[in-house]
């Protein structure tokens, strides 16, 4: 909303700024090619979630006051409940960025183990 504001500055190179200022079809395709090149996509709760949980290989979902739209806003790409489970994890918006980063980092650095071990009875 106008009232709120967000401040970025001091991005080192390496990081790419993909906010636009309104959406078409060239935009959201490139906007897809990139959650789709991602192993981790975190965003606050809404329907600008439906994107990366289908393209991006794990989300983080920040979710508000509303709990009861509780997965709502996302295109589950797994069948088995234990690897949806670890691809697509809720937190409170107030969870405090150490726990975030903590999970976050927790998620990609064991995306791979996780799934060789869950998967192993899988043919």
């Amino acid at each position: 909303s106008p009232a709120q504001k967000l401040l970025v500055r001091g991005d080192p190179e390496w990081i790419e700024d993909y906010r636009v200022d309104s959406f078409n079809e060239k935009i959201e395709k490139e906007i897809c090619r990139v959650y789709s090149q991602s192993r981790l996509v975190i965003g606050l709760h809404g329907s600008n979630m439906l994107l990366p949980s289908a393209h991006a290989g794990m989300t983080i979902d920040l979710i508000d006051e509303r709990w009861g739209n509780f997965a709502q806003d996302i295109l589950y790409q797994e069948s088995d409940p234990r690897m949806a489970s670890f691809r697509y994890r809720f937190l409170p918006y107030q969870t405090s960025n150490d726990t975030l980063a903590f999970i976050a980092a927790v998620m990609v650095l064991n995306w791979s183990k996780f799934k060789s071990q869950m998967t192993a009875d899988v043919l």
